[in-house]
């Protein structure tokens, strides 16, 4: 059995106001070649931001998905707990768009971290189902503010969707 993860924050992801596309090297001090990256900047204003985005489910998924999101901290995370969630719908072709979204799916870490560190936050599907192979999902990924305690920007450099085939 093969563990894989595919890309879901594409071209088409439309962030929310006070979430903004940035390079790293705006954000933290970064005198090497990271500075070149672009990031997602999030932080905690105190009530729940993200981004809106779809991506096709890849032909060899089976099972439960989680959403792994990857990124760089600006600043220090001292027994902090870093949160993030999702929320959606997946449909096939000749099925309606229009529905509501799934209860929120959460996850987070309570880590101590340098300033500039990586880090990793697993969100485990379980509202988040009927994901089937060629499906589209339309989502929203947050930073879960009710659970947040860290305070610095957050740069989000991968938002996957990591599954295990048969």
């Amino acid at each position: 059995m093969a563990t894989h993860q595919t890309p879901i924050m594409g071209p088409n992801t439309l962030p929310e106001s006070g979430v903004f596309f940035d390079m790293v090297g705006n954000q933290i001090t970064a005198t090497n070649e990271v500075g070149n990256q672009l990031a997602l900047v999030m932080a905690d204003g105190g009530s729940d931001v993200g981004i809106h985005g779809n991506f096709t489910v890849p032909q060899n998924y089976v099972g439960t998905g989680k959403i792994i999101v990857k990124g760089i901290l600006d600043g220090v995370m001292t027994s902090k707990t870093l949160a993030f969630g999702v929320q959606g719908i997946a449909r096939e072709d000749n099925e309606a768009v229009d529905a509501a979204y799934s209860t929120e799916d959460l996850g987070n870490v309570t880590a101590d971290h340098a300033d500039e560190d990586l880090f990793k936050v697993e969100i485990t599907l379980s509202n988040l189902t009927g994901l089937a192979a060629g499906d589209t999902v339309f989502y929203y990924f947050f930073i879960d503010a009710s659970v947040n305690d860290y305070a610095g920007n957050v740069l989000i450099t991968d938002l996957l969707l990591q599954f295990a085939d048969a």
